[in-house]
């Protein structure tokens, strides 16, 4: 998601962001 985001023109914390959202739910709230 990260590189596809940059593409896309969004910022790096949009992209973070994006990224955190692609985590499985069990990662991303560990």
């Amino acid at each position: 998601a990260g590189r596809l985001s940059q593409v896309a023109g969004e910022t790096d914390e949009e992209t973070v962001a994006a990224e955190a959202v692609d985590l499985p739910v069990g990662e991303a709230t560990s």
